[in-house]
């Protein structure tokens, strides 16, 4: 039958079967290139139904014609007396006159095959359409299953402990460099700039020094004045 790939196709669950596909994009394309392709097939079906139909409807136009002529014809025949000759003319038109119902007939058994495919090639045009409207749907669809896909395959294989062992290795080897750089920077000999600096005074340093050198000379002054203040006494 002509549509019963259709059928196949049709009544398939599109969603069913994309995780089984290796490339649900491709497959998508040659259902509708299928479709296509039945399409063509139903069209020329009907084209060819059509003719059929017609070339009855030319027969039976042919056998109406033969039972008129024979109809004259008998009539000719009695009107000159040739009774057998009328009575053939008459025979053949009762053969045309059954041929005219049987190809009235078949002529309409080709119209109603017409329509049939008709409205057959109107259905699969229209799931063709519904089709041809939701492959980008179903691509984008695709698309991004596979794109979840990747991510849970990449995901499932990274080891999460051995990167973290690794930063942990990484920040105690970099902990290490900044160690090693101080200890250099610690160790190396002063330069210029840093031995004046050293060389300046501390005035906050000196003004505390001069404070407890101020307090240390204060009880020797007193000191020395006492004896003096005892010869006065004696005297």
């Amino acid at each position: 039958m002509v549509f019963k790939r259709l059928r196949d196709i049709t009544l398939a669950t599109i969603h069913e079967g994309l995780d089984a596909l290796e490339n649900p994009v491709a497959m998508l394309n040659q259902y509708l290139r299928d479709m296509e392709a039945e399409i063509e097939k139903a069209e020329a079906a009907v084209v060819k139904q059509s003719m059929i139909e017609k070339k009855f409807i030319e027969y039976k136009n042919q056998a109406q014609h033969m039972v008129e002529k024979r109809m004259r014809q008998a009539t000719l025949a009695v009107e000159a007396g040739e009774e057998e000759l009328a009575r053939r003319a008459l025979r053949e038109k009762k053969h045309y006159a059954e041929k005219v119902k049987q190809y009235e007939q078949m002529a309409q058994d080709a119209r109603q095959k017409v329509l049939e495919l008709k409205e057959q090639l109107k259905d699969l045009k229209e799931k063709y359409t519904q089709m041809r409207d939701r492959k980008y749907e179903l691509i984008s669809r695709a698309h991004a299953a596979k794109t979840k896909k990747q991510m849970h395959t990449a995901l499932s294989k990274f080891d999460t402990d051995s990167a973290l062992k690794g930063f942990k290795r990484m920040e105690e080897r970099i902990l290490e460099m900044e160690t090693e750089l101080e200890v250099r920077q610690t160790g190396r000999p002063a330069s210029l700039e840093e031995r004046l600096a050293a060389l300046e005074p501390d005035e906050e340093i000196e003004q505390e020094l001069a404070q407890l050198k101020k307090k240390n000379e204060q009880p020797k002054d007193t000191e020395a004045a006492s004896p003096t203040q005892n010869t006065h006494k004696e005297a």
